[in-house]
Parts: C-alpha cells; structure tokens; sequence
C-alpha cells in the first residue's frame, strides 16, 4: 500500500487552477487556465478554517512565486501533496499550525490587510428585477456593467455636428417621389426556397433524428470533444457513439424540469410522490457520465499568451458557423437579430451583458441569423464588448465602422445571391445596406431615431411630407451613396410615420397581400381604414420575428440551458450550440420532412425522440454488435480449445509463463465452481486459469449461451 504524503507547513502541493482562491488575482494572473489545469509549486503555511459554500471547511493557505504578496487557498480534501514538509509540523486535525521562521520551511506570505476576502463584490439583488426604463439602465451602468440599450444610436450614425439633428431638408442627391426601378425584379432574381445542400427528398424521407443531429451539429467539433477528453480521461477511452449517447442524455434530461441530474442515477424505485420518473443506469453509470462532463475539453487549440477569456470558446462556434455554411441554404429572405444565453453571474462570464428588451436579459448576446420562411438559424457571432482582447487581430470588415463590418460578417454566406435581409433599428446603418449591396445582398431597416436620427435620414422633413397624408398612405425619398441606389420609405400610422431604409422594393403591395387595419380617434369618432402594406412594409411584419421564433423555441420550458446546471461557462456555450442545433433539427423536420397535418410535434416530443435516437445511436450499435460477433466467433473458434501447460509451469503473469514449480508436470486445484480435481489444464483464452475437462467444456457452453442471448 502507498502511504498517503503527510500535510503539513512547508509541504509543496499542487491544486486545480478552479479550486484557488481568490479568484480574481487568480484569473489576472493565471490567465485562459484550462478547466482541469493544475498549479505546482505551492507551499503550505498554515491551516484555517474558512467559509467556503456557507460552510466552515478546513483550508490550507498557501504562498507561491507567481503571486507575490498574495495568500491564496484552497479547501483541504482538494489539495494534492507532491512533497513533504518536515515531519514536525504536520497539521494535526484540530487546529492551525504555523511553520517556524527558519531556513528549513519557506517564509509566509505577508497578509495585506487591505484585501477583501472576496474578489469581488456579489451582484446586487436588486439588478434582476431591472426593466426597460432608462433609470433602470443608468442603475445597471452605474454598477459597471455593460447594457446592450435600445436607445443608443450606432457609432456611424452619431452626427460630428450636432446641428445635422435640425436638418428639415433632403441630403445632397435626394429626391422625393419613386424615381427608379425595384433592381431585383429588373434582374429577375426569383424567390428561392430553404434547401439542405446535397440531400434530396427520397434521401430526407429515411433521415433519422440522429442523422439530422450529425446533420447539424458540426462533426469536427465532436471528433475534437472526442480527441481532446480522451487525452484528459484516465478511464475508458470515450467513443464516437458514447458522446453521442451523452449528448442523448443530456437532451433527455431536459424534457423534464425540477429534478437534480442525480435523481436519474438514484438506486430507489421510481415513486409517483418522490424522485425523478426515470432511470439511466442501463445507458450510462453516474461515475461515467460525471466523468466525461468533468473531463470535457471544447478545443485542440493551445492558449494565446495574451489574455483571451473567449480562446476556449472561439473555434467550436467558428465551426459551427462553417458547418452551417455547408450543410444549409437559407431561403430567399433572411432576418438578422440578437439572442441571448442566459448566465447570472458576471463575474464568471466574459461578454456579460444586460439587454433590457430581452425577455431573458442577462448573459451573453449573439448576432443571430434565421432563414425567414423556415426559421432556421445558419449564423451567429458572439458580442464579446469590453472584455476582447485588444491583442485579438480586428477583423478587415471592420474598416467602415462595426456595424457595417458586422452585417457584412453575418451575410458572408449569402453574398451574391440577391437575398433580402429585414433588419431591426438596431442595424440601421445605411452604409452598411450600401456595402451589402456591392456584395449582391439587398436589405431594409427600420429607422429610428435614438438621439439623432441616422445618418443620411432627414427625420423631420420625412415628419413634415407626410403631415397631411392619410393613414396607410406611402412616399418615398430616393438617393445615391457611392454610387449605389437606396430609398427611405415612409408609411403613416395613426401616431407616427414608420419610416425604413431599403435598397430593395417598390411602394406596390403584392398581389395577394392582406388587408391591414388601423383603428384611430378623429375629432371624437372612433375611425376604421383598411389598406394594404406595400413590398418593403410587408416583408418586414412578415420576416421580422423569425429570430425571436427560433428564441422562443430554444427557452420554451424545460430548455436545455435551463436544466444543463453548469458553472462553468464555455459549457454553457457548448450547451447554446447544442440548444440551436436541436431548434434547427425540429425546424428542418417540420420545413422538409413532415408534411401539413401529418406531424404535430411539440419541440418537447421531438426532443425525446431525438434524445432516444442518440442514446440508441447507429455508432455505439455497430460498435456493439461487432464486439458481440467477435465474441460469438471466439466461442466458435479455436480460442477456447483445451491447452496443457508447459513443464514446470507455476503461473502465467505479463504474458509469459514462470517456471519454477517442483514438479515436471506440477498440477494445481481446478477453478471451476465446486471442483477441487487436480490438473494442469487451462482454456486458451485465460492461460493459468487452471480447468479441469469437464469444467472447461461448462465453459464453452456457458459463453455460447451468453452470446446467443445478446445477439
């Protein structure tokens, strides 16, 4: 047996990088650590009783090179010893017990009584109960955290002159009233369908819910998952098939809300009154699933030298993205908006970001592009904010401000295409509607003014034309900005002038647009006026919410991020990717699979199945039903033929057999159950697992019954 090294003062030991305390000035110093990174090196000085998860626990303070100054420490049963301290001072159970001032245990680390215990202040109760009023704004900026505001104007679109909010007239070039041709009916472009590139319908028709996971959820980010973990497990080597079957799990697991992920574990009968109503032990033991999920590993990326909280994370949603690209053709009208994954703590999430007109506020905001007839998400870029590294390279798209470089990041893949984009206020940027346009895209946004009205759009001469216009009525104002034709739509409502800016459409509705209805109070008389929305108006109510479809979906209760606990925030991006990739399979089933009527699934059922079709995927079947072959043909075989053993034979160890016995033809007590022959004969298979003739022939039958049964 090992002897266990003793803790004491002096000990050298090495901790888990999650483990260290404080975690502030461990995350300055020790930065883009690996989840199961371990720090050498520390020395223990003393040890303390501290409060750790609102309980006292016995912690080891220790000091080390890298953090001059600073005590940190660790809960004991967490501490691993590498080399002993002097024996003298090994901590007894009861108490601290601090190492001597003397050469042979290294000094303590000065105290700095200006510390906090905390490495930071908790968030404020009062922060998740903030709305979308601009006091409740202004609280939550004064608190230091960043806020993604309606209200806010786009960089570009911040005036250099205050006077150009007063303009009342046309920027240079403008001109009232539809002077041109819609470019896109001129050239003819059609309206194109959602497609899934290189699968035809008879090949749709025999897909799997497993098959269109693998279809979705990018497969060089599995086999990296797979690779990488591997090389952090000491168990079982994890295989294609067994990730899927975790992923299964997980997705099963949250078709249900209100249990603990042990409760699926648990060795009691399953009870209508307690407990969760079902058991997972016949798909994967507890040990083995927590193990993967602790051992986890998102990317084969080394980590940069500068600070890059978002490096774990980078290349698996870059992936995602790619697959994206390659698996998925969006339909001829897509809608761009954000979306949320929601995380509480701030202090653990790089980007965190509190964006009040959400109905999950707080987390991290993605750009999000949807396919607007099939609903299909094919594109996402994480808001990273004050927390990117000025050291990460700025991508070239930039050059024309943010905004336009992140329109033209999110349509990278439908360029040339002459597909429309339905923006919301937040990407009204007609620079980037001109730069969209040059790569074959045509778009629309809504205009609204937050501070300033955008550049290029005269708000108040827009107010002033439409003054005496009749509710429903349009107008149209048309320009030309680097050499690239735009107009700003007007339609007036009973209270405003709803104004957009478009490089696409006519002010013609289509030929089967429904009739819009507006109900109003003229001079003390309720009025009712029915009109039709003209191109641009109508593919704005129609397209506009195809992201917020998709975010519902992915909230709906019980939703994966919801019951996938974590608090470790890369698998929580693993957890959106997995969340979106799930939406997507329901939404691509239902566009193309399952016809009117025939399939009223709720993301819920289609979850469960799906979940079932990975824990029962074809991978880890295959990989079974090879194992059960070869044992079957083991059984059949040669391998199991009655063997004797070599003269002098004692045992067989390391593949070889020792000899040293007394005897010759020494024989020894046969292993069969209540047999005490002698013999020296053995099975092939087990050399040195001593068999008499009848028990080796009881061998035989008992594998071949066993296979017979499981094949």
């Amino acid at each position: 047996m090992v002897k266990k090294k003793g803790l004491g003062a002096g000990a050298k030991c090495s901790v888990l990088v999650r483990y260290l305390h404080p975690a502030k000035e461990v995350r300055e110093t020790l930065v883009n650590k690996r989840h199961n990174e371990r720090l050498h090196g520390l020395v223990a000085i003393r040890l303390e009783e501290k409060i750790i998860n609102r309980k006292n626990q016995p912690c080891v303070i220790f000091r080390h090179e890298d953090f001059d100054g600073i005590e940190l420490r660790c809960v004991k049963r967490f501490t691993k010893v590498e080399e002993e301290g002097h024996p003298d001072h090994l901590f007894d159970g009861e108490g601290r017990r601090e190492a001597p001032n003397d050469d042979s245990i290294a000094m303590e680390a000065p105290t700095n009584p200006n510390r906090s215990e905390f490495s930071h202040t908790p968030l404020p109760d009062g922060i998740f109960h903030m709305g979308n009023r601009a006091e409740d704004m202004a609280a939550v900026r004064g608190m230091g955290f960043s806020v993604d505001d309606d209200n806010e104007p786009a960089p570009e679109n911040v005036p250099q002159e205050a006077a150009r909010n007063n303009l009342h007239n046309l920027e240079e070039g403008q001109t009232w009233g539809w002077m041109g041709f819609d470019d896109r009916k001129v050239k003819n472009i059609p309206n194109v369908k959602p497609t899934l590139i290189g699968l035809s319908s008879v090949v749709l028709e025999g897909i799997s819910y497993a098959g269109m996971f693998k279809l979705f959820f990018p497969r060089s980010v599995m086999l990296t998952i797979l690779h990488e973990t591997n090389n952090e497990m000491d168990d079982v080597p994890l295989s294609y098939g067994e990730l899927l079957r975790f992923f299964g799990i997980i997705l099963f697991m949250s078709t249900i809300s209100g249990f603990s992920r042990r409760d699926f574990w648990s060795n009691a009968p399953v009870s209508m009154k307690t407990g969760a109503p079902y058991r997972f032990h016949e798909w994967m033991s507890l040990r083995r699933f927590e193990s993967i999920l602790i051992n986890l590993v998102l990317t084969s990326k080394e980590p940069p030298e500068y600070k890059d909280p978002f490096w774990e994370v980078r290349e698996m949603v870059e992936r995602w993205n790619e697959n994206m690209r390659e698996v998925f053709s969006p339909s001829w009208i897509v809608c761009l908006d954000e979306s949320m994954s929601i995380w509480f703590n701030k202090w653990t999430c790089p980007g965190w970001v509190f964006c009040p007109r959400k109905p999950h506020p707080f987390g991290n905001e993605y750009h999000s592009s949807c396919c607007g007839t099939s609903g299909i998400m094919f594109a996402i870029e994480m808001v990273e904010g004050k927390d990117r590294s000025k050291e990460v390279p700025t991508d070239p798209t930039n050059e024309k401000g943010n905004t336009v470089g992140l329109l033209l990041r999110m349509c990278s893949s439908i360029y040339n295409s002459g597909r429309v984009v339905i923006l919301d206020s937040g990407f009204c940027v007609l620079q980037g509607l001109i730069e969209l346009r040059k790569v074959g895209v045509y778009a629309s946004a809504v205009i609204k003014k937050r501070r300033y009205w955008p550049k290029y759009c005269p708000g108040k001469a827009m107010d002033q034309r439409m003054a005496s216009k009749d509710i429903g009525d349009t107008d149209c104002i048309e320009g030309k900005l680097d050499e690239t034709n735009y107009c700003l739509y007007m339609m007036k409502e009973p209270d405003f002038v709803m104004k957009m800016m478009a490089t696409y459409g006519a002010l013609n509705p289509f030929p089967d647009e429904k009739d819009s209805t507006r109900y109003y109070m003229k001079d003390g008389n309720k009025v009712t006026k029915t009109f039709k929305f003209t191109e641009p108006y109508s593919n704005h109510y129609r397209f506009r919410h195809a992201v917020d479809d998709h975010n519902n979906l992915r909230h709906q209760v019980p939703s994966i991020e919801g019951t996938w606990v974590t608090q470790r925030w890369p698998i929580r991006v693993l957890g959106f990717l997995l969340a979106i990739s799930e939406v997507n399979c329901f939404l691509a089933f239902r566009t193309f699979i399952w016809q009117s009527g025939k399939d009223d699934s709720t993301l819920r059922t289609f979850r469960r199945r799906m979940a079932l079709s990975l824990i029962y995927n074809e991978d880890l079947l295959n990989q079974s039903n090879k194992r059960k072959s070869k044992r079957m043909a083991a059984c059949t075989g040669s391998v199991h033929l009655p063997m004797s053993a070599p003269a002098h034979a004692r045992e067989f160890s390391n593949g070889k057999w020792k000899k040293g016995a007394k005897f010759k033809y020494q024989q020894y007590t046969c292993r069969g159950d209540n047999c005490n022959k002698k013999t020296r004969n053995y099975c092939q298979c087990s050399p040195g697992h001593w068999l008499c003739k009848q028990c080796h022939a009881k061998h035989v039958m008992s594998l071949v019954s066993e296979v017979s049964r499981e094949c």
